[in-house]
């Protein structure tokens, strides 16, 4: 996949870490990245700022997305995000998506509502081996292997 983006929802370094992780393995395979921080308020404590606004055209854009989530409940940015996917789904919903979603445990409602929301709109979802406590090495093997895919 040459195309990959990267939306993670983080008030802290570490799911920053995670997408820049994951971002990093995609170039890696030869990937084309977009990394877009799903918060704009500027109450965040990041270590890069200037991500850009996710738009609907990042989403007709990419053939892989890349989703990190820090919080356990389900936020705003996590309901805008998928309302943007809902919407550009809507308007070519043949093409063929991968998701990863990544940070936060596994159960959180966070994670949850964000798999079956894409899975509902039609993404297929790699990577349910991830560790309980998700690691750097393995998001960036995750981006390198859906980039290389």
């Amino acid at each position: 996949m040459e195309r990959v983006l990267v939306v993670f929802q983080a008030t802290e370094s570490k799911t920053e870490g995670l997408a820049l992780g994951f971002g990093l393995g995609a170039v890696e395979g030869g990937a084309n990245i977009r990394l877009r921080h799903l918060d704009g308020s500027g109450r965040v404590s990041l270590q890069h700022q200037g991500y850009g606004r996710l738009k609907l055209e990042d989403i007709a854009w990419a053939e892989v997305i890349g989703v990190g989530i820090e919080s356990s409940e389900s936020v705003e940015e996590i309901h805008s995000f998928l309302d943007q996917v809902r919407a550009q789904r809507e308007t070519d919903p043949s093409a063929k998506k991968l998701a990863y979603v990544f940070g936060g445990a596994a159960s959180a409602d966070s994670v949850v509502q964000v798999k079956e929301a894409l899975s509902t709109v039609g993404y297929s979802l790699v990577g349910d081996d991830q560790p309980a406590e998700e690691e750097l090495q393995h998001v960036t093997a995750v981006g390198r292997r859906l980039a290389a895919s």
